[in-house]
């Protein structure tokens, strides 16, 4: 797997704007006491998972390993198809450092530097939420309902370029689907499906997420499929390896 697909990869997970928010305006709002949506709170978090990746020139299978310590290192082991790791990144809250092991490079990339390749601006607190299943975003007064019933919950957030329909499932109070898009019409979709439990609380062991990037005034779409076959939150102390090879040229 190369750098370039990597970093599509990890899109699905960096799509959001991490830019101040901004006030909806409305001129009736409903309050959010009944879109109660459960945070999955740990130390520590771990998961092996299978990955299927879709594009218009990739159809790519991998397994993935996420480790993560809360609020402060993510790291993530992706091997090729023949079964070996072919990219390991640590995601740091300022930083993200890439180990390429096909091509011998080591790159280190501030949130401004990958905003810039990507194309949006990103933030860990985002990452970590996404692969959680959190909202994306804290609720804030601001936030518009659109819908509250018995069954679900749908609210709308809202950042500078960035609308976020979130849709709440209240029998379990799990963020069921996010819908994003961009003023550039870029679109994000996102569901999380087959909730198991995870200590206390429930996680989605399955994402569908679908990328559709506006190029030349035609969509360009990315399908990624993820499944979470052991997700845990460990009570010991997980470690992160990162070593970088002397013969590994920085990028």
């Amino acid at each position: 797997m190369s750098r370039p697909l990597f970093l599509g990869v990890i899109f699905f997970s960096l799509f959001f704007s991490s830019c101040k928010r901004q006030k909806i305006q409305t001129s009736e709002k409903p309050t959010l006491p009944s879109c109660n949506v459960e945070e999955i709170d740990f130390t520590y978090f771990s998961t092996k998972s299978k990955l299927d990746y879709k594009d218009k020139q990739n159809d790519l299978k991998s397994n993935i390993h996420i480790r993560a310590k809360k609020d402060s290192i993510i790291w993530i082991s992706i091997n090729a198809a023949a079964g070996f790791e072919a990219i390991r990144c640590l995601i740091k809250t300022d930083s993200v450092h890439i180990l390429d092991r096909l091509n011998n490079t080591y790159t280190v990339l501030d949130y401004p530097s990958l905003s810039n390749q990507i194309g949006v601006d990103l933030s860990y607190a985002v990452i970590q939420n996404m692969i959680l299943g959190n909202l994306i975003y804290p609720k804030t007064p601001e936030d518009v309902v659109m819908q509250s019933d018995s069954n679900s919950c749908v609210f709308i957030q809202k950042s500078r370029e960035t609308q976020i329909t979130n849709y709440i499932r209240v029998a379990n109070s799990k963020v069921e689907k996010v819908e994003a898009t961009t003023a550039a019409a870029n679109k994000l979709s996102i569901r999380y499906l087959n909730f198991v439990p995870l200590g206390r609380f429930g996680f989605a062991s399955k994402n569908e997420i679908e990328i559709s990037i506006k190029v030349d005034a035609q969509y360009q779409t990315t399908k990624i499929e993820i499944d979470h076959h052991k997700a845990e939150i460990p009570e010991k102390e997980l470690n992160f390896p990162f070593n970088v090879p002397q013969k590994f040229i920085r990028k």
